[in-house]
């Protein structure tokens, strides 16, 4: 994911680069903006499945919530069961 953010700032200077010498319409311009727009799909996508991958973790992991469940019923009355 590092990379394709290096990629899409990289991609971003050049373009701003061209349009700064007013060239931003040429087809160079035109050919990097198309790659950035690639990369930026790309990085869309990669994000997606990371945030997707992490839903999924936490969802499956039933084990946490269930022994804190457990280490709440069990624990005495008055007596905080969360750690700091």
């Amino acid at each position: 994911m590092a990379r394709l953010c290096d990629e899409v700032d990289q991609l971003t200077a050049q373009l701003a680069d061209l349009v700064r010498r007013g060239e931003g319409n040429s087809p160079q311009a035109k050919a990097i903006a198309q790659k950035l727009n690639d990369k930026l799909d790309e990085l869309k996508n990669k994000i997606q499945s990371a945030l997707l991958q992490r839903v999924v973790e936490d969802f499956v992991d039933i084990n946490t919530p269930l022994k804190q469940f457990t280490d709440a019923v069990l624990a005495p009355e008055g007596q905080s069961i969360f750690v700091k």
